[in-house]
């Protein structure tokens, strides 16, 4: 369909003149599962709701007796929907057809120019950043050796020996306060 007549031309669906930035297609795999199954699921999905959407009420946790399909509620949204296009096309004769013929950018420009320079200034950071955190680390560990080396090392309290009678006496005491534990709590 196309509303206009011979010299202007407007396809409905399509406002904008193809400018051919130079895409690749897609492949087939890469196509079928990343854009055209999810298109025709939500499609079906989307078309479910709108024709019962009793079903999927009855998935909610709590009872809905909310009706959509009433008159006023389908005339409502069809006068947004067309006072919205009106308004598209009464105001593309102010705005000039200029709006045809030019590029259009939309919010993925944000994050597809930003979002790189973001990433390349991360990137340059990144590895100052991961020195300093593997210097610390390393430091770290150097110090948590150093500490263990000189309680268990060769002359650390721990590694010197002791005489079989303390140890007994230990071993006693130990196994005398676990006896009243046991029999306080019995």
């Amino acid at each position: 369909l196309r509303l206009g007549h011979r010299r202007r031309n407007v396809p409905l669906g399509h406002f904008l003149r193809d400018l051919w930035l130079g895409g690749k297609t897609m492949p087939f795999g890469f196509c079928f599962i990343c854009s055209l199954f999810p298109l025709v699921f939500f499609a079906i999905l989307c078309v479910g709701i709108g024709i019962a959407p009793q079903i999927f009420y009855q998935l909610l946790p709590y009872a809905q007796d909310y009706e959509p399909n009433t008159p006023d509620h389908i005339v409502t949204q069809f006068q947004i929907l067309l006072f919205s296009g009106a308004a598209f096309f009464l105001f593309l004769k102010y705005y000039g057809w200029h709006l045809v013929n030019s590029l259009t950018l939309d919010f993925d420009w944000f994050y597809r120019v930003w979002g790189r320079k973001v990433a390349v200034v991360f990137m340059q950071n990144a590895g100052s950043a991961r020195d300093s955190i593997i210097d610390d680390l390393s430091k770290g560990a150097k110090q948590t050796i150093d500490r263990i080396y000189h309680r268990h090392g060769p002359a650390g309290v721990l590694a010197r020996t002791m005489p079989t009678g303390r140890m007994a006496f230990w071993a006693i005491v130990m196994l005398a306060v676990y006896l009243l534990v046991d029999f306080a709590f019995m």
